[in-house]
């Protein structure tokens, strides 16, 4: 699989936009993410934190993005608080078929239940599950700006130019 194919996959797993319905506007400011992701064959399990700074504008620059890389149909329904999406996706010399149950709690935290498969497989990986919560944390710090994202080693990475 090449680089932009695997990029574009991790966006589509690791986005905490819901792209399908039309979820509650998410609380500008700073946002904390507690991942655990599990990769298999093998169950290779990965737990992550991040922080990142957002805003209204990034989040659709975020929608666009994943819009223009991916080509995917898109099965969804809302029920309250509970958004489920089914999507089937081709990317470059990659079909992914994940399902995903986002809770929201208001504009201020969401928890995110996905479970991908890939074929052929990913990077070795023919299927990934990822468990989420997200948590509006404040106002961003000065030092951050929209699409500014802190990973637990405390780099910053910036992922919108603006």
């Amino acid at each position: 699989m090449n680089k932009t194919a695997a990029s574009v996959a991790a966006l589509l797993l690791l986005c905490s936009t819901s792209f399908a319905s039309d979820p509650p506007a998410r609380k500008e400011g700073l946002w904390l993410t507690h991942s655990e992701e599990t990769e298999n064959p093998g169950n290779k399990q990965t737990e992550y934190t991040r922080k990142t700074c957002r805003s209204h504008p990034y989040d659709l620059y975020e929608l666009a993005l994943f819009e223009r890389f991916s080509k995917c149909a898109v099965t969804d329904s809302v029920h309250g608080n509970v958004h489920e999406s089914d999507y089937v996706c081709i990317l470059p010399g990659v079909k992914v078929n994940r399902k995903e149950v986002r809770t929201y709690q208001g504009d201020t935290a969401i928890h995110l239940e996905s479970h991908a498969t890939f074929s052929p497989a990913m990077n070795g990986n023919t299927e990934m599950t990822l468990v989420a919560d997200d948590k509006q944390a404040g106002a961003c710090p000065p030092e951050l700006q929209p699409g500014d994202m802190t990973n637990g080693d405390g780099k910053v990475h910036h992922l919108w130019i603006h």
